[in-house]
């Protein structure tokens, strides 16, 4: 969080305010993930006025994937609800697919806080799967498939458990747990960043 915060004070100091914006956005995220929730939706809406002024488009889609976020954190359903539908018909109309698997999964989280039935929560997981396996994406396709397994095993009681959102916390301050069984805890010998939702697994060194 410090890094963003002097990124953005020098990006002010020496005129590049698309820089600023950026720095405001990565400090938003970072507040939301240690539970600065109002704080972090304050930076990251500052940071996408400050995008759409410079006119810097490639930030602008992350940009509001991390609102909603925020907004899923803060349990401002319809609102993450807006968010996360005009970006998939952005991502449809215009390309841009870098995020595209995981707000498709989001979408899925939404559903699950506001107790949808549990059919359409697992169309948002399951669409999710498919745009990251035809892509490619692996980190995303496992984060969607963690979404998936968690919410059947929860089964019929889906309603009864928190929204997976890494590792932000609710207004409330209680953490949004992942899953009963994280990837790390299934597969020791992986790394899940709750932060990123990479799932990181080392790579046996061979003898020379």
């Amino acid at each position: 969080m410090n890094k963003a915060i002097g990124d953005s004070v020098q990006s002010n100091e020496y005129g590049f305010p698309q820089w600023a914006a950026g720095g405001l956005m990565l400090r938003g995220w970072a507040r939301v993930e240690v539970g600065e929730i109002e704080a972090g939706l304050a930076d990251i809406r500052s940071s996408i006025r400050g995008l759409e002024r410079t006119g810097t488009l490639i930030w602008m889609q992350f940009a509001h994937y991390l609102l909603a976020r925020a907004l899923v954190a803060d349990e401002q359903w319809a609102k993450a609800t807006e968010v996360v539908d005009r970006l998939l018909a952005e991502i449809k109309a215009a390309g841009g697919r870098w995020y595209e698997a995981e707000v498709a999964r989001l979408r899925g989280d939404i559903l699950r806080g506001q107790h949808k039935p549990l059919p359409e929560i697992e169309a948002c997981y399951e669409s999710a799967i498919a745009i990251a396996r035809r892509q490619g994406a692996r980190a995303w396709e496992l984060k969607a498939m963690e979404s998936l397994e968690a919410l059947r095993e929860a089964g019929t009681g889906h309603n009864r458990w928190r929204v997976p959102s890494s590792s932000m916390t609710s207004t409330a301050g209680v953490p949004l747990v992942s899953s009963p069984r994280s990837w790390a805890e299934r597969r020791p010998t992986s790394r899940y960043s709750a932060t990123t939702g990479l799932v990181l697994t080392p790579v046996a060194r061979r003898s020379l």
